[in-house]
């Protein structure tokens, strides 16, 4: 593991307004592409990072449910296909042994499977949610599995800037270094659709951002991979969840475009997003609740029928997903689809501008 640069482990502080970080500020490097992570520059550490403004307060639904997730038995490695063009999952890259990971909405669901999964792999694990008794009852969990010195859990509102960026600095405190983020943590709220904007999205364009910070070889880092957390309903439209359907649509195009900027920018960052179907976690049980989808209550039986037509995942198939995408590193700017009947996939997307015109 290499050591933090000698100044501090924290990116400077802000000392003006910028266009946008520091991070994902492009330089001359050729096609606007995406694909692996530009190398090293080799050049001192990055100028300050830029200082966003405060996100509103908000809480994760999916972090009130206390109901301890538990996994089936591990289904079969899932098949791939249709994955973009020099993006198949036997490709080298990153090992997750060894490696600082950070994993928002971590203590039940999807975040405590891909928890599991990183801590098999040999991973560090800063595990981060809302919910308090949750996240303990979580990592004593673990702790009866795994070294205790292998996990950190903090309690933190991502919604709240200040929150989240102290949270950032303690994992950094704590471990040292961050090689691995995953902006996780969501919720679904049609009635409060502020709320799920927020949480949905500007949590996880601010996480990205601090992730950036934190790994950019333009700041003095190693690099890293970040993961961000979509849906296939940000893939098409949902006439039951519009504000969820467009939160999950807003990281995919923002997941995308943050990919290009860092790879040009020599960042030797990767960010890459996934996109599950149904899954089988507490968020879906916000269906039945008015309280969470409002108007749109009516239509709870037509995504029961989606369901039983589609299939529910297991989360322990995401996590897969989720080692997958960060240990191949042809993968940047890729969209992982996940589903019943395909397994692992890949959306395909037509040749950008930026690539055709060579700018």
């Amino acid at each position: 593991m290499g050591a933090p640069p000698p100044q501090s482990p924290h990116p400077p502080s802000p000392s003006g307004p910028l266009p946008f970080p520091p991070s994902l500020r492009p330089s001359p490097c050729g096609p606007w592409a995406l694909g692996p992570a530009g190398p090293p520059t080799g050049g001192p550490a990055g100028p300050a990072p830029h200082k966003r403004p405060a996100a509103g307060v908000g809480d994760t639904d999916t972090h009130r449910t206390h109901t301890r997730h538990t996994h089936p038995p591990p289904p079969p490695t899932p098949h791939t296909e249709g994955a973009e063009p020099g993006g198949t999952v036997a490709g080298g890259g990153m090992h997750v042994n060894g490696k600082v990971a950070l994993v928002t909405g971590a203590a039940q669901g999807i975040g405590r499977a891909f928890v599991e999964e990183l801590l098999n792999q040999g991973a560090k694990v800063a595990l981060v949610d809302l919910n308090g008794e949750a996240g303990e009852e979580c990592k004593a969990a673990l702790d009866q599995v795994f070294d205790a010195q292998k996990t950190l859990f903090l309690q933190c509102d991502v919604a709240d800037q200040d929150q989240l960026r102290d949270t950032f600095r303690k994992v950094v405190d704590h471990f040292g270094r961050l090689d691995i983020l995953v902006n996780n943590a969501g919720v679904n709220n049609e009635k409060n659709w502020e709320k799920t904007v927020q949480i949905n999205l500007v949590s996880v364009i601010s996480g990205t951002y601090l992730g950036l910070d934190y790994m950019s070889k333009l700041n003095g880092r190693d690099g890293g991979v970040i993961i961000n957390m979509s849906s296939l309903a940000g893939l098409m439209p949902a006439a039951h969840q519009p504000v969820y359907s467009a939160s999950k649509h807003g990281i995919i195009g923002f997941t995308r475009s943050a990919a290009i900027a860092a790879k040009c920018a020599n960042s030797g960052v990767r960010l890459n997003a996934i996109c599950p179907g149904f899954v089988n976690t507490p968020i879906l049980e916000s269906i039945e609740k008015e309280e969470n989808m409002g108007q749109y209550i009516e239509y709870k039986d037509k995504i029961k029928d989606m369901m039983k037509f589609y299939g529910i995942l297991d989360p322990s198939i995401i996590a897969k997903g989720l080692i997958t995408i960060i240990e191949d590193d042809t993968l940047n700017g890729a969209v992982m689809k996940i589903t019943t009947s395909q397994g692992i996939h890949f959306q395909h997307y037509d040749t950008l501008p930026f690539q055709s015109k060579g700018l």
